[in-house]
């Protein structure tokens, strides 16, 4: 018996004047799992810590390298955390127009990256995402879809990605779309 097709994650609501394509984030159990755990011996460093922080009690000397350690382990943790609650409950929010196209990747509160239509070149399918190899956080952001993605447009001197969430496929049905509605953004490339 063969396997049924796979369903898209994504949804796409017409608007009238735009698209609005929303992805959830991809969920990596191993690692919510991993990471809850993770957060719990955090949480318990951190209450630790800041109690002999704050009491004075127990430094033993270590007074600077206790301050410093804290500062590292909170920023730290605050980080896993906000990744921990992205694999749960993020969402990549992208709006496409004949004005531009809006990307929102924010967990908390809403904070689209805009990008002006005259300047969006080459809205195409990138098979290894983009991601800004220069820069390891970048790429460690990517692996949780919070940056770059697999469909892929030029602006100015930089690449812009989106949906990293999702398999190649999928981008591909999500950018027929685009380019059916706007074809403004169709590429040379792909504009068969």
């Amino acid at each position: 018996m063969p396997i049924k097709p796979y369903a898209a994650r994504h949804s796409l609501d017409d608007w009238g004047d735009s698209l609005k394509i929303t992805i959830p984030s991809k969920k990596q159990w191993f690692q919510i799992l991993f990471m809850g755990f993770w957060l719990i011996g955090w949480a318990f460093g951190e209450i630790t810590v800041g109690g002999i922080i704050l009491t004075g009690k127990g430094y033993g000397g270590m007074g600077i390298f206790l301050l410093a350690w804290f500062g590292g382990w909170t920023i730290g943790g605050g980080y896993a955390l906000y990744i921990f609650l992205w694999q749960l409950f993020g969402r990549e929010k992208i709006q496409v127009s004949n004005i531009g196209i809006s990307i929102d990747r924010s967990l908390l509160g809403s904070f689209p990256k805009e990008y002006s239509s005259e300047h969006i070149q080459a809205v195409r399918i990138s098979p290894f995402g983009t991601v800004n190899e220069g820069s390891g956080w970048s790429k460690t952001l990517s692996n949780y879809g919070l940056n770059g993605g697999l469909i892929s447009f030029d602006y100015g001197a930089k690449t812009i990605g989106f949906g990293a969430g999702i398999d190649e496929a999928e981008a591909k049905q999500i950018l027929v779309e685009i380019q059916k509605r706007y074809p403004r953004y169709r590429s040379k490339e792909n504009s068969d």
